[in-house]
């Protein structure tokens, strides 16, 4: 085992640890609420998720700041691959998710979703710190702009990421499906005709 995956499997045990404490606190302060049936009216309560979670109907009522919203949560969930496949790089570098790692629309979908999500993040910024909306008084801007900065980190990272395996030539799609990595790369690799 190399220092990367060595390093990447203490940072796995100790995150899953601090998550599992938490989550068994949380389940803690769950289990002390009055007990209610959930599994009455399935269909109803399982079109409402499908609305309401999934497609964030409640956030698109304000069209901008939900409409930001909306990007980030997709995002992630589309991005969320990539961190998968860049954990198992950091251990192999060769190594991929089977079959997805490989496909050009995919990386695609990864450029235009990074974009996207960091869109998103300048107008969440821009919202809190430039319109200072009134339904914000008293709440926690600091820990918002904490989490906007930590995902702005993330999806940068993975941008440098996807980016720095296209210049190693370690991508397993054909590099043109990634524009905006591709891009990144030529400045990584100082490559620019090669690029373009």
């Amino acid at each position: 085992m190399n220092a990367s995956a060595l390093a990447l499997a203490l940072a796995l045990v100790v995150a899953f640890g601090l998550f599992g404490r938490q989550a068994w606190r949380l389940y803690r302060v769950v289990r002390e609420g009055k007990p209610t049936s959930r599994f009455d009216e399935l269909p109803s309560r399982a079109r409402a998720e499908a609305v309401v979670v999934v497609g964030q109907s409640k956030l698109l009522q304000r069209l901008g700041p939900g409409l930001m919203h909306a990007v980030i949560f997709w995002g992630f969930i589309v991005l969320f691959p990539t961190i998968v496949i860049a954990m198992i790089g950091a251990a192999d570098p060769h190594a991929t998710l089977p079959w997805l790692g490989a496909q050009g629309w995919y990386a695609l979908l990864v450029d235009v979703f990074a974009i996207g999500v960091l869109a998103g993040v300048i107008a969440a910024y821009a919202i809190r710190l430039v319109q200072r909306p009134k339904r914000f008084a008293g709440s926690h801007l600091g820990e918002a702009n904490l989490i906007l900065a930590w995902i702005g980190g993330i999806v940068i990272s993975l941008l440098l990421w996807h980016s720095s395996q296209i210049a190693l030539g370690l991508n397993d799609y054909p590099r043109e499906w990634a524009p905006i990595s591709n891009l990144i790369s030529g400045t990584l690799h100082g490559d620019w005709v090669g690029v373009l």
